[in-house]
């Protein structure tokens, strides 16, 4: 290992002490910029969406046509009870589901 002269010492803590300060300025100016604003999450109502836009949350365009064959849905869970989606699956879209219940009229 080598050793720092009594010379080069100050000299080396200066240094470190401009970069630290240096770096302290640059992330000050840095947090002025905007970043762009996350989009906002959809939720997509399995009782009423159309195919097209339940592709887009199931990723599978034969089982978004299945979600809408089997309709009406009491709740979002209903996708497991009926086999239609691996639990796996379900985690990955639950928070972007929705079942709203469907309301009939009433026969007189």
């Amino acid at each position: 290992m080598f050793q720092i002269s009594k010379v080069t010492r100050p000299t080396l803590m200066a240094a470190l002490a401009l970069v630290w300060i240096s770096t302290g300025a640059a992330m000050a100016q840095n947090t002025g910029t905007t970043t762009p604003a996350p989009q906002p999450v959809v939720i997509v109502d399995i009782n009423s969406a159309p195919v097209a836009q339940l592709e887009g949350v199931v990723m599978n365009d034969v089982l978004a046509r299945r979600i809408v064959e089997s309709r009406p849905f009491a709740n979002k869970r209903q996708l497991l009870t009926r086999n239609l989606v691996s639990l796996e699956e379900y985690d990955k879209i639950k928070d972007l589901i929705i079942a709203r219940r469907v309301v009939t009229p009433d026969p007189q």
